[in-house]
Parts: C-alpha cells; structure tokens; sequence
C-alpha cells in the first residue's frame, strides 16, 4: 500500500478516515479536517448556513473573516450557483 493510500487522516464530525488521495480526489479537507459527506449534510441541514442562497456573502465579515469554512463554502455555492461572490 502507498503512502498516499493509507487512512491517517480523519473527518472531525463523522471519525471516517481518510487519506492523502482523498484531499487530492476531493473527497476529505485537509484545511478544515471535514469530508464532503459531512459537508453535503449540511449544505441540507436546516441548523447550519453552510453554502446556502439566502445566507451566503463572502462580501460580509460572517463568510469572509469568521466562518471556519470560508474557504470551502464557496465552492459548493458556486457549484449550486448560489450565493453572493
């Protein structure tokens, strides 16, 4: 098995593991230490702002400075071409 095939790494709010060819196929952030499962659900959830229409600006301070997934939010807004960029 190589390196990159080997789960060392893992989603902080479901604990699957993922590995370096995960971050490279997009399956698993390294930058937030969260999959794209987890990421779909709460795209979905009612209880989180996540990539959603009414409430994605990267222009505001909320998604520019304070949200821990500004840097991912975006790319399932735009991929949903939703939200303000």
């Amino acid at each position: 098995m190589d390196s990159i095939d080997k789960k060392l790494l893992w989603c902080l709010l479901c604990d699957e593991k993922f590995s370096l060819a995960d971050i490279e196929n997009g399956i698993y952030y390294s930058a937030t230490g969260i999959c794209k499962e987890c990421y779909k659900k709460m795209a979905k959830s009612e209880q989180s702002c996540f990539g959603k229409k009414e409430v994605y600006d990267q222009s505001t301070l909320e998604c520019a400075t304070f949200c821990p997934d500004r840097k991912i939010c975006p790319t399932f807004a735009i991929q949903k071409g939703v939200g303000k960029t």
